[in-house]
């Protein structure tokens, strides 16, 4: 799943013996009202669930219109989801669906951390 400013794209992935067999794209939904981000993306996760059933991997990797700090969480303030929390993202997604062992992992498009990729010192001394 891929949660834009204006839209989010969905897919289904199949894995057979750990390598992809195929990707089912689904219909794309209207991104989620700013005020109501958080609700807004349990939803999606849980219908593109359903669409999915019992076969499911408890990690769900979900990218963000943000870039994200070294926990995980969504740091740019610009971002309607810079408040998302990948902890209570899943565990209401557990309250809501019955399923124990769900996770949420939150990914990025946004341009890479530039922290620490730099010398600290000048190599042209």
């Amino acid at each position: 799943m891929d949660f834009g400013h204006t839209s989010v794209k969905r897919g289904v992935t199949v894995y057979n013996d750990g390598s992809l067999a195929a990707i089912e794209v689904l219909e794309p939904l209207d991104a989620p009202w700013s005020e109501r981000v958080g609700e807004g993306v349990i939803q999606a996760i849980a219908t593109a669930m359903r669409h999915v059933g019992e076969d499911l991997d408890p990690t769900i990797l979900v990218s963000v219109a943000s870039s994200l700090d070294r926990t995980g969480r969504p740091d740019d303030d610009r971002s309607m989801y810079s408040g998302l929390d990948p902890i209570g993202l899943a565990s209401k997604l557990r309250q809501q669906t019955g399923r124990s062992s769900l996770q949420v992992r939150l990914c990025t498009t946004a341009p890479p951390l530039r922290v620490g990729l730099f010398p600290t010192h000048n190599p042209r001394r």
